[in-house]
């Protein structure tokens, strides 16, 4: 039997812990080892305290090194593809499951399983392929290092040192099976190993760890229990107890933020604040809010080296669709030469983004390629249109939109940019160069040691990367990609998820260890008690993240539980097999108590924390989700108006203003004479939104739509103006306009034709300086932008009658600008205009239905 001490005032307790000359202390979490070592400060004791985590990987490198831990990965994706198993045991996710599943088993002192009657044919596969696993001569290096009789007491002695006599371990609530067959092994090996728990003197509160900690396997020593001064009683703990519920005058504030974005001003504002976060699912959470794009994994040259195992090899060609074609052209690994210039992918993504929709639904490279084409042919018609007024156009982008109504369609535009179409297709081609000798199997596999030499010889001839290895910033990194690339596999053919892995801890390899924002809530019993923090703020307190959390804490995947490990400890395969018998029912307790001892360390931190606690949720963090339980009891008990904070107004509280006045998109001095270079139907905008009119004719020479929505309205607009003057209308336009857009199936296109009942004049014009224009080419303009009764009409009559005063409009126009009048004018328009996303009052149609 293992001892057990207990003490009633954790606060009290650690800070008199004394670090006894023959024993070693090993913590639950990372927050009590530092607990302990700030509370003795005496530095010759440091090595005394040891958080279990870092004790095991300690002990056991091989165990818990990464690269291993991806061999060891690769042997068994091997197994399970010689042995044919069910497609639904090869996803991703569940090999990783069943890993990790395996690697328990073999902690937990399992290395073999033998035959067992009246199982599921799923568990036959999964005894077959365990037996097969741990046969691999990389596991059985596993398994000498965890059991090995000559060199265990060794390896302890290296990390505890030999004259430690007594081994406490500290708060630990999680007794999953493995673990206690470590801490049956330090007993086995001379040592007296003692656990010291924590407790209120609060029956339904303590009542987890009297079940976990049964004297059936524990012997409970109340002769070294010491009562310290008794605590303040609490309304929660009250509460628990079903007794009369009292205010305690706890400082507990409860916060409600409208989302994510929310949150992360709250961190950003108080990240010089003497304040802890914890959540129960910190995997999300810093996911969402500890994302920074300066961070190494997230930076383009990094991301490549996983980006190029994503495309598949088939039929001789290259499967990936156009947005992770764009990171990968745009990632710094490609570029060309032409002549004396070097282009690089990462210069252009302006470019390549905005041709984006034009290559909507392409899954391959080589229809990418022929899309390219598409494209050069939609130039080529559009500089046609132009080339017949050329002489009176000169470089005047008015007139050239005036011309030509394909100038609207953002993707027309290319000449805008520092590149050409062909020199994009070139990138292109570039890129699939590289991804073919990557690449070259049909299967999922790729010949890694062959991929990592050709990768070092791009990454060599790479001028963009090998000037950026001389800034001082970018050096480390870019010395670690050519390190990660010096690695040689002892296998060549590897698993594509595998390889990704694989580069992923190489380029983290030695990298200073992250450090989260928000922290695991099982760790907040050692840092409330530290002395370092004025705030214990625990957020996203919702039901989902509560059911994960307690997920979690099982430790086992879905293909091994307790009842089935009980089955293989029934047979006679194992000597020790009633210990272990032992250790699992210890381990089922810890499991079944999670919910328990998760309201224990909530009330020991009400009870005996002294500074301020802050408790959240967040919404739309995940659907359909909602405040937790425990969050709704605390409101119901400690609730105040004044203790309710309102996020966004803090926020907002915290963001200066200046009083100047808000800076114009325009500056004054250049707004006198810019009436004479406004296309007359731009003019058309005034009706609607100066800010639009500013946008799409002052800050740029006319409008250009950059969505999908608005290409469609374009073309079904240019048919209706090609309708009635081109002979056999359907047909031509079918034959010569169709082609040009391929991004839309034919039946789209032919019901834009089918559905288009407008009937305008294309040979009715308008004069603008030395050109007549259409003059209902007015529609690419405002589109399908509807006039409402009540509102303007101006100049949409005075256009049609031809009475147009420019200057004069104008003359208005500047006036009301320059008073901060009549600036933006929200309405049904805002859905036809391309900057409503940068447009801060622009409506909706969902605020419209709300």
């Amino acid at each position: 039997m293992f001892r057990v001490e207990i003490h009633d005032n954790s606060y009290e307790y650690f800070s008199k812990i004394d670090l006894e000359e023959n024993a070693f202390h090993i913590t639950s979490n990372l927050s009590l080892e530092k607990l302990i070592k700030e509370n003795n400060k005496n530095p010759s004791y440091v090595w005394k305290v040891k958080n279990i985590t870092h004790l095991l990987e300690n002990i056991y490198p091989n165990l818990h090194d990464l690269l291993n831990n991806n061999r060891l990965k690769i042997d068994l994706r091997d197994i399970l593809i010689k042995n044919e198993v069910h497609e639904s045991l090869m996803k991703e996710e569940n090999i990783k499951i069943l890993f990790s599943d395996y690697i328990f088993l073999i902690q937990s002192g399992i290395r073999q399983i033998p035959t067992i009657e009246n199982i599921s044919k799923e568990q036959e596969v999964i005894i077959n392929i365990f037996n097969q696993f741990v046969q691999k001569g990389s596991v059985q290096e596993i398994i000498k290092e965890l059991s090995s009789a000559a060199n265990l007491k060794n390896k302890y002695t290296e990390v505890i040192n030999e004259n430690i006599k007594t081994i406490y371990l500290y708060n630990f609530n999680n007794l999953y099976l493995s673990r206690m067959v470590f801490f049956t092994r330090l007993k086995y090996l001379g040592y007296e190993v003692v656990f010291r728990i924590p407790q209120l003197n609060i029956e339904n509160i303590d009542e987890p760890w009297k079940k976990l900690y049964s004297k059936k396997y524990f012997m409970w020593d109340e002769s070294k229990y010491i009562k310290y001064n008794p605590l303040e009683k609490s309304t929660y703990t009250d509460y628990i107890q079903g007794l009369e519920v009292k205010d305690d005058n706890k400082d507990i504030v409860f916060k409600e933020f409208l989302g994510s974005f929310e949150f992360k001003n709250e961190l950003k504002h108080n990240k010089d604040k003497s304040i802890s976060y914890y959540a129960l699912d910190t995997n999300l959470i810093n996911q969402v809010f500890d994302i920074d794009e300066e961070k190494e994994q997230h930076m383009p040259l990094i991301k490549f080296m996983t980006n190029i195992y994503t495309p598949k090899f088939k039929d001789s060609d290259i499967y990936l669709n156009y947005s992770l074609l764009t990171e990968l052209l745009t990632s710094g690994w490609i570029e060309i030469k032409e002549g004396n210039r070097i282009i690089n992918g990462i210069d252009h993504l302006d470019f390549i983004k905005n041709l984006e929709s034009y290559f909507e639904g392409l899954e391959d490279i080589e229809s990418i390629l022929n899309r390219i084409e598409d494209l050069r042919n939609l130039k080529l018609a559009s500089d046609t249109m132009e080339n017949k007024v050329k002489q009176k156009i000169i470089k005047n982008k008015v007139k050239r939109y005036l011309s030509n109504p394909f100038r609207c369609i953002s993707y027309v535009n290319v000449e805008n940019y520092d590149i050409t179409i062909v020199q994009f297709k070139s990138l292109i081609e570039r890129l699939r160069y590289i991804l073919r000798n990557i690449l070259k199997r049909e299967d999922e596999f790729v010949e890694y040691n062959k991929n990592t030499i050709f990768l070092k010889s791009i990454l060599e001839k790479n001028i963009f990367i090998n000037e950026l290895r001389e800034d001082e910033e970018y050096k480390p990194i870019i010395d670690k990609i050519y390190k990660a690339l010096e690695y040689k596999h002892d296998i060549d053919i590897i698993y594509k998820e595998d390889v990704k892995e694989l580069t992923r801890i190489l380029l983290s390899k030695n990298s200073e260890e992250e450090t989260h924002k928000v922290l695991p809530i099982d760790t907040i019993d050692g840092d409330w008690q530290r002395k370092v923090y004025d705030e214990i703020h625990i957020t996203d307190l919702s039901f989902k993240s509560y059911q994960k959390y307690l997920e979690s804490r099982k430790t086992i995947g879905k293909y091994i539980n307790h009842k089935f490990i009980n089955k293989i400890l029934n047979t006679n395969m194992y000597k020790d097999k009633e210990e272990l018998k032992k250790c699992l029912e210890i381990a089922k307790l810890s499991v079944n108590n999670t919910e328990q001892f998760f309201s224990f360390d909530i009330s020991n931190l009400i009870v005996n924390y002294k500074g301020k606690i802050v408790l959240s949720y967040i919404q739309n963090l995940r659907d359909g989700d909602s405040e937790s339980i425990l969050l709704r009891v605390l409101k119901n008990l400690y609730q105040r108006e004044h203790n309710i904070e309102n996020t966004l107004l803090d926020y907002l509280d915290n963001i200066e203003i200046e009083e100047n006045k808000k800076e114009p998109l325009i500056i004054t001095n250049d707004i006198l004479n810019k009436h004479r270079v406004i296309s007359p139907v731009g003019y058309r905008d005034l009706d609607f939104c100066y800010t639009k009119f500013i946008y799409s004719n002052i800050l740029e020479s006319n409008v250009i739509y950059e969505s999908d929505f608005h290409h469609k309205l374009l073309f079904s607009t240019i048919i209706s103006l090609l309708k009635r003057d081109i002979p056999n209308y359907e047909d031509n336009i079918k034959r010569f306009l169709f082609p040009l857009f391929p991004q839309w199936n034919e039946t789209t296109k032919e019901n834009m034709v089918m559905t288009n009942l407008k009937n305008l004049q294309l040979k009715e014009y308008y004069l603008y300086e030395n050109i007549n224009f259409p003059k209902n080419i007015d529609r690419l303009q405002i589109l399908m932008s509807k006039y409402i009764v009540t509102e303007k009409y101006k100049v949409k009559n005075r256009y049609e009658e031809n009475k147009l005063d420019t200057e004069k409009l104008f003359k208005e126009f500047s006036t009301n600008y320059l008073n901060n009048n009549e600036l933006y004018n929200p309405g049904r328009h805002c859905t036809m205009c391309p900057h409503i996303l940068i447009c801060d009052k622009g409506e909706y149609p969902v605020e419209r239905d709300n």
